[in-house]
């Protein structure tokens, strides 16, 4: 988790393309018009968010501001990017067109707003919303895409964290301490009927839904131990690790076909970007910076 993904609990987290060989010792190779990958870095002495073409290449830095801008995620036809800054003080979301340009505040509050995502229909962004200086509680809301009709969907203790919509929209996976360790739940789109998936000694965080509505990716974490990238049904059964060099590998995310997933590792020293293929096989690494790159999203172009 990098900074401000899970505050208050683990804030050790968060161009040349180096091909990944097969068993074959063919290079694994993703079409670049599989869309692009938005992330933040840290590479130019502050937090701001690049993209990228889907094999690393055509990097461009999409926000250049003194403030932190983080946690970025692309609208559903890639258009548009919701990601969150402070550069107006606290954390606060914004949206800005996928090339960076016309940014616009969508919230206001004495909350920090972070980890937004869109509804599949691009009409709502889900978020998690924390207590002003407290990283240790956040519940998770929704609003239009124009920052309209703010709803809180959870109000339990601790935190609900990284919500994601299932494809057709009628719901969301999130992460929650309400019940100690962080676990994975799921609940309808309008708050109700919430139920949880997992329910082990470690913390499972950050479920993503996978574009087909059939499988959840997500990290396991084990404090000072490792974290690692797992992939179950989307009822909690058919857990799979998907392992990975490296002490920590976190922060999964789809391609748009489902494909492939990208994801954070610090396999190499600091954190950077990678992909493999959704069964975890044939990692490429995107990325190469002395520092932070991390929360990647996978976009249509």
């Amino acid at each position: 988790m990098s900074r401000r993904l899970v505050p208050g609990w683990l804030c050790i987290l968060i161009l040349v393309v180096l091909p990944a060989c097969n068993s074959s010792g063919v290079p694994t190779e993703v079409p670049i018009e599989n869309g692009r990958i938005v992330f933040y870095s840290g590479r130019n002495g502050n937090d701001d968010i690049f993209s990228m073409a889907a094999d690393g290449s055509d990097l461009l830095q999409l926000t250049d501001h003194p403030a932190g801008d983080t946690c970025p995620a692309f609208s559903p036809d890639g258009s548009r990017v919701v990601f969150s800054s402070t550069r107006d003080g606290n954390e606060e979301l914004y949206l800005m067109n996928s090339d960076g340009s016309h940014p616009i505040r969508l919230t206001d509050t004495p909350l920090d707003e972070i980890q937004a995502v869109f509804s599949p229909d691009g009409q709502w962004i889900a978020y998690s919303a924390y207590a002003p200086d407290d990283w240790t509680s956040s519940d998770i809301f929704i609003m239009t895409v124009n920052g309209d009709d703010i709803r809180k969907l959870t109000d339990a203790p601790g935190e609900d964290a990284r919500p994601d919509f299932t494809p057709d929209g009628s719901q969301i996976f999130f992460s929650s301490t309400r019940d100690g360790n962080y676990e994975i739940y799921v609940m309808d789109a309008d708050g109700t009927n919430e139920v949880r998936l997992t329910n082990s000694a470690i913390h499972e965080i950050f479920p993503q839904v996978s574009p087909d509505g059939k499988k959840i990716v997500y990290a396991a974490v084990q404090m000072s131990v490792s974290n690692q990238i797992h992939v179950m049904n989307l009822d909690g059964s058919g857990d799979v690790l998907l392992e990975q060099p490296g002490r920590v590998n976190e922060g999964a995310n789809w391609s748009p076909d489902g494909k492939f997933l990208v994801y954070q590792s610090n396999r190499d020293g600091n954190y950077e970007i990678y992909i493999m293929s959704a069964d975890g096989a044939d990692p490429k690494r995107l990325t190469h910076e002395s520092t932070w790159d991390g929360w990647p999203d996978w976009g249509r172009k």
